[in-house]
């Protein structure tokens, strides 16, 4: 199994509280999220409500979120060393 590269330091940490959403589909967002710790819940909302539950993510992982979380919000052009360097050892280990 490959590492997962983890959001830089210099990214600054923030709690979310349970049940916050923190992202939605088809609005962009200047941000990925790292999620260092908690669970996150994925699905379909209606208004406020989750309608339907999709999966659960566990961190630390990359994301996009919607549940109770710490996270790290790194800008994109911060992201493109970090998997550039992930595909490189993906393919070395071939």
């Amino acid at each position: 199994m490959l590492p997962i590269p983890t959001a830089p330091v210099t990214a600054a940490s923030e709690a979310a509280p349970r049940g916050q959403t923190l992202l939605r589909r088809a609005q962009a967002s200047p941000w990925v999220s790292f999620l260092e710790s908690g669970r996150v819940v994925l699905g379909v909302m209606v208004g406020d409500v989750m309608e339907h539950q999709l999966g659960v993510l566990e961190g630390p992982c990359w994301l996009e979120a919607s549940s109770a979380v710490v996270l790290r919000r790194v800008p994109m052009v911060m992201t493109k060393p970090l998997f550039s360097s992930a595909k490189n050892l993906a393919q070395q280990s071939d």
